[in-house]
């Protein structure tokens, strides 16, 4: 019979009640949402989300600077965010009557869930009070109220005209039921006073934003959330206190710079003592980070006032109490056995932040050390956690170790000729002067984005031997180059010695860029000095590099890595006394310097 007089009445519907609202077909919708989640992804952090839960009874906490340096060096990533633990807690965000199922969360309301909310609103909206009985009213109510589910967690403004139409609709079916059916869930008693339950959750949105009531499809139910809303704004319900401190402590200037707050939706001002007050009923609660990314997620509801509730505190207890426990109950295990809530909230973290797929960690600097990093990995796929470090066994420092050849030059020849036919290109000639071919064995240290460098490089001569002064004698305590030295020894006394291939011993410092800079991969940038004897000189030259895996090579072991790399570098040769650079030549100059540019490429492998 329901089904039958809803039918009639979709057939003629009554414009007075009829909502304006616009509907789009299946690929209009999916684009909607496709859109959507690639604004998401846009705006996601990019680095690696590593959430550090404080030993208990400890202060080391994801501030810690030493804590910072160790955990990127652990889990291999320069590129990481340090978050406190209470970032994961997304109570809010569970889909309802999932049992907490990972497989089934979406992190975000989707906007789709709008339309879903908005077609149940105008189907319920052409039912007159006459046209079914009181019994079919309570399970129109029962239907509307298991609909709204679809704007399970308000996080944005958006959310809310919807939801506040599916309220008010919701309020009607239960204020049309028989007077003995009036109760829970859709009658309550909020601070001793008995409402219609949601049409005072409406009133709770209209008392912010009076233009929601424009959208409402029915005049009674407008009408009594106005009232509501008014009686809300005249103070007569009770409110309550949110409490944003942590342990106590409460940093507004902190705070404020690194988060903002939602409530229902809309953005709120904490005061000085990190406090929000808020109406009885339910009310959701969204930590943001301004720079991008999603934190808490809470869903308080509230029937008295006799107490704050403690958001920051109550989630960091949830969280920290039991899984200190589970973690290290079998600390030796590589894959802990953790409560299903715990993955439910790293299945919807993992999920509101795509770019760090399987990239969200868990640090705990156990008994409160910095240097003894215990850090898990939450396997999107797996719906598990993997221990990557467990405090001692990793050495903080990644080693690269590269055999490179290529070619330096010690400056360009510029040859202008008449031309000889009509490009003008023809009568330059612009080429590199080669000067050595280099054969180097390097070792890199890296820490974090940091690299220090030294090795060996060898060099052949693109112009024959190299050619320099030199000690004729054994003796060295005389002064170089003299044979009976009784005194500083001039240079046209010295004699030259020649060799096919010089040595540099070499020294640098570096910086590397890239989500991979901890195990040396990635671009870098750096500056080197190095010390040779032909020529009597000392060579400063600034690089850029880049290290890559080599290509269709597996990685051997966490730390063992083939990998190809490529380095340009510009700089000079500075003589130093006693050397032909600092001589005098035919044309009565002195080089002093000599300008050296190239590359060079090889491989190597990290360890």
């Amino acid at each position: 019979m329901l089904f039958m007089l809803a039918s009639l009445v979709m057939a003629e519907p009554d414009s007075g009640t009829c909502l304006s609202v616009q509907y789009k077909s299946r690929e209009e919708k999916e684009a909607e949402i496709a859109e959507a989640e690639k604004e998401f992804a846009e705006s996601a952090p990019k680095n690696a989300r590593v959430l550090v839960m404080k030993w208990p009874k400890t202060t080391t906490d994801y501030t810690d600077p030493n804590l910072k340096l160790n955990v990127q060096s652990a889990i291999n990533r320069a590129d990481i965010t340090l978050l406190p633990v209470v970032d994961l807690y997304q109570g809010g965000r569970v889909v309802p009557n999932t049992q907490k199922n990972p497989k089934q969360q979406k992190g975000r309301v989707p906007n789709s869930a709008i339309n879903d909310v908005l077609f149940h609103v105008q189907e319920s909206s052409r039912i007159f009070y006459d046209d079914i009985t009181p019994d079919d009213w309570k399970l129109k109510a029962q239907e509307l109220e298991e609909a709204s589910h679809a704007i399970w967690f308000v996080d944005r403004p958006e959310l809310r005209d919807p939801l506040v139409q599916m309220y008010s609709e919701i309020g009607r079916a239960s204020n049309n039921v028989d007077p003995g059916e009036l109760t829970a869930p859709f009658f309550q008693s909020v601070g001793g006073q008995q409402v219609n339950y949601y049409w005072f959750l409406a009133a709770q949105f209209v008392s912010k934003e009076q233009g929601l009531l424009n959208s409402i499809p029915n005049d009674e139910s407008r009408d009594e959330i106005e009232n509501y809303a008014n009686e809300i704004r005249n103070g007569r319900y009770p409110t309550m206190k949110l409490d944003f401190q942590m342990e106590d402590v409460f940093k507004k200037e902190e705070f404020d710079e690194e988060f903002q707050v939602l409530i229902n939706g809309l953005p709120t001002e904490i005061d000085q003592y990190g406090q929000i007050e808020i109406l009885l009923g339910i009310t959701d609660i969204f930590v943001q980070h301004k720079e991008g990314g999603y934190g808490l997620a809470d869903r308080y509801e509230a029937r008295t006032d006799d107490r704050a509730y403690n958001v920051l505190d109550d989630a960091r207890k949830s969280l920290t109490t039991s899984l200190v426990r589970q973690l290290f109950e079998f600390e030796n295990e590589c894959k802990p056995k953790v409560s299903p809530d715990i993955i439910t909230h790293l299945a919807t973290y993992s999920l509101l932040h795509p770019q760090v797929r399987g990239e969200v960690y868990i640090a705990v600097p156990k008994n409160g050390n910095p240097h003894q990093m215990w850090i898990w990995r939450y396997d999107p796929d797996t719906y598990s956690l993997s221990r990557v470090a467990n405090g001692s066994d990793d050495f903080p420092i990644n080693f690269v170790g590269t055999v490179n050849v290529g070619g330096m030059f010690s400056g360009v020849n510029l040859e202008l000729t008449p031309p000889t036919s009509g490009d003008i290109a023809d009568a330059a000639d612009l080429s590199a002067i080669p000067a050595t071919v280099p054969v180097g064995l390097e070792l890199r240290l890296h820490y974090t984005r940091f690299m220090v460098n030294f090795g060996v490089e060898f060099a052949y001569s693109a112009n024959g031997e190299w050619e320099e002064l030199y000690p004729s004698n054994e003796d060295k305590s005389q002064p170089l180059g003299c044979e009976n030295a009784t005194g500083e020894c001039p240079v046209d006394d010295m004699k030259t010695h020649t060799v096919a291939f010089n040595q540099t011993n070499f020294v640098g410092l570096g910086y590397l860029f890239g989500r991979d800079a901890a195990t040396g991969l990635g671009p870098r940038a750096g500056i080197r000095a190095g010390w040779s004897s032909l020529p009597n000189a000392i060579t400063t030259t600034a690089h850029f590099g880049w290290t890559l895996p080599a290509p269709k090579m597996e990685r051997i072991n966490k730390r063992i890595q083939l990998v190809v790399d490529a380095d340009f570098r510009i700089g000079a040769t500075i003589g130093r006394s006693p050397s032909l650079l600092l001589v005098e030549d035919d044309d009565g100059n002195v080089p002093r310097a000599a300008l050296t540019f190239g590359f060079t490429a090889g491989a190597g492998s990290t360890f």
